[in-house]
C-alpha cells in the first residue's frame, strides 16, 4: 500500500490498529505528512460545515413556504405607499439631521481621547502551532503554562495557533516537548 493509499485508509479510519500506530508515528516525524493530514482534517470539517449549513437553509425554505401556504389573506388590499423622489431625499435628509443633533453629542462625549490600540504587540519568541483535532484543551493548556507560553491568536483559516515564549530557550524546549506528541499537535514550527 503506497503513502497515499495508506493517507485515505488512514482519514476514513480503516487502517488495523498496528498499521495506525506506524503510520501516525511517520506523521509525527514527517512535518509535510503532518501538514497534509491537519489539511484533510480541515477540509473534511469544513465540508460538513457547509453541509450543515446547507440542510439548515433548505429547512428554513420550507418552513417559510409552509408559514406563507397558511397565511390569510387581508380583508383589504390597500396598495402600498409610494413616495416620490423628493419625498424620499426629504425623508433622508430629515433623519440625518435629527441624527446629527441628537446622536452625535452623545456619542462625542463617550468617545475617548487618541489612539488606542485594543492588543499589545506580541514580545518574545513565537511558534506556530497546528493542534490535533482530538486534542483536548487541558492537555495544550497543561504543556503551554509549563513553559510559559500565552495563545496570540488563532486557530487561523489552516487552524493554525500562534504562541509566545518569554524566551527562546522555552520556546525551543516547548516545541521539543510538543513535536514529542503527535496526539496533541500534528506541525510545531518556528515564526
Amino acid at each position: 500500500m503506497d503513502r497515499e493509499e495508506r493517507l485515505l485508509a488512514y482519514m476514513q479510519d480503516k487502517l488495523p490498529a498496528d498499521a495506525r500506530r506506524q503510520f501516525e508515528a511517520e506523521i509525527a516525524a514527517d512535518d509535510q505528512l503532518a501538514a497534509e493530514v491537519a489539511a484533510l482534517r480541515s477540509a473534511r470539517a469544513e465540508f460538513a460545515r457547509q453541509d450543515a449549513a446547507a440542510d439548515l437553509e433548505a429547512g428554513w425554505a420550507s418552513l417559510t413556504e409552509a408559514l406563507d401556504a397558511e397565511r390569510p389573506v387581508a380583508a383589504n388590499t390597500n396598495r402600498p405607499v409610494k413616495l416620490s423622489l423628493a419625498q424620499a431625499a426629504g425623508l433622508v435628509l430629515a433623519s440625518v439631521m435629527l441624527w446629527q443633533l441628537a446622536a452625535v453629542p452623545v456619542l462625542d462625549r463617550i468617545r475617548t481621547e487618541g489612539y488606542a490600540p485594543v492588543t499589545e504587540a506580541a514580545s518574545g519568541p513565537i511558534l506556530q502551532v497546528m493542534f490535533a483535532g482530538s486534542a483536548e484543551m487541558g492537555d495544550i493548556s497543561e504543556v503551554l503554562r509549563s513553559f510559559d507560553g500565552s495563545i496570540l491568536d488563532g486557530p487561523s483559516a489552516m487552524g493554525v495557533y500562534r504562541i509566545s515564549f518569554p524566551s527562546e530557550a522555552q520556546r525551543d524546549a516547548a516545541r521539543a516537548a510538543l513535536s514529542d506528541r503527535p496526539d496533541l499537535a500534528v506541525s510545531v514550527t518556528i515564526e
